[in-house]
């Protein structure tokens, strides 16, 4: 069975917990390996970071896209024909739904938000109060 590619391409603007991120919740890879090939993503410019069936690419490429667009970063990425043994092969059946990570990062953001508002609730009310008492 021909083994398909996904190279990821290096960029000055996504940063590398993100990449690390799409790693492992697109193709399922533990914190390690997903550390290991941004790495090299960043060290060579461009690396293999999965090998699929040549049936799943419109899958993954389905995954891909989902995940890019949810994080709102530019990642680029490459699928050829030249998958090499090194590469993690990936099985897109038993992975988890993308859905799943994109609501709990969705969640995530909503929660730092309001934490930065309540934060910045007890700035001003602090100034308020300091002022009120420099004005005596």
């Amino acid at each position: 069975m021909t083994r398909i590619a996904i190279h990821l391409l290096n960029n000055d603007t996504t940063p590398m917990e993100d990449v690390v991120r799409l790693l492992m919740h697109v193709f399922g890879l533990k914190h390690a390996q997903a550390f290991e090939l941004m790495r090299q993503v960043h060290r060579q410019g461009r690396a293999a970071v999965a090998r699929i069936a040549q049936g799943e690419e419109a899958a993954v490429r389905g995954r891909l896209d989902y995940f890019i667009s949810a994080m709102s970063k530019p990642v680029a990425y490459e699928v050829t024909d030249d998958a090499p043994d090194e590469a993690p092969f990936v099985e897109i059946a038993g992975l988890r739904p993308l859905e799943d990570y994109v609501a709990a990062d969705a969640r995530r953001r909503s929660q730092e938000r309001h934490a930065l508002i309540v934060v910045m609730g007890c700035v001003l009310a602090a100034a308020a109060i300091a002022a009120a008492i420099i004005l005596l």
